[in-house]
C-alpha cells in the first residue's frame, strides 16, 4: 500500500511538471505567433510603400508618354488607344487601391507565393488609378 501511495505521489508530481511545461510551451508559441504577425505587418508596410512608389512612377511614365505622343502629332484618341494597350486602367478606386487591410496574416506567405507563381501575362498588366 505504501508503495502504491509513493507511486501515486510520483505520478502526480510528474503530471504537475508536464502541465507546467505545457503552459510554458503555449506561452512560447503565442509569443512566436505575435512576433510573426508583427513581422508580417512590417513587411506589408514596406510593400505598401514600395507599391505606392511604383504606382507613382508608373503614373508619371504614363503621363510622360501621353505628352510625348501629343508632341509627336498623335491625336488625343490615338494617345488614349496607345495608353489603353500599354496600361490597364481601373476606374473603381476601391479595386485599384495599392494595398488594403490584410486579414489573416498567418496565411499571407502561402497566398502571396501561390499568386506570384500563378501569374498570367494578363495579370502582369500595370494598374493605374485615375
Amino acid at each position: 500500500m505504501a508503495r502504491y501511495r509513493g507511486r501515486k505521489k510520483e505520478l502526480k508530481k510528474a503530471n504537475v511538471e508536464l502541465e507546467k511545461e505545457l503552459a510554458r510551451s503555449r506561452t512560447d508559441a503565442l509569443k512566436e505567433v505575435r512576433q510573426l504577425k508583427a513581422s508580417y505587418a512590417v513587411a506589408i508596410g514596406q510593400l505598401q510603400v514600395e507599391t505606392k512608389a511604383n504606382l507613382d512612377k508608373m503614373v508619371e511614365e504614363r503621363d510622360r508618354l501621353g505628352s510625348h505622343l501629343i508632341l509627336k502629332g498623335y491625336s488625343e484618341e490615338e494617345v488614349d488607344a496607345i495608353k489603353a494597350d500599354t496600361y490597364a486602367e481601373e476606374k473603381d478606386e476601391e479595386v485599384a487601391e495599392a494595398v488594403g487591410i490584410v486579414d489573416g496574416l498567418d496565411v499571407l506567405p502561402t497566398r502571396r507565393c501561390s499568386t506570384i507563381k500563378g501569374m498570367t501575362p494578363s495579370s502582369q498588366k500595370v494598374v493605374v488609378r485615375r
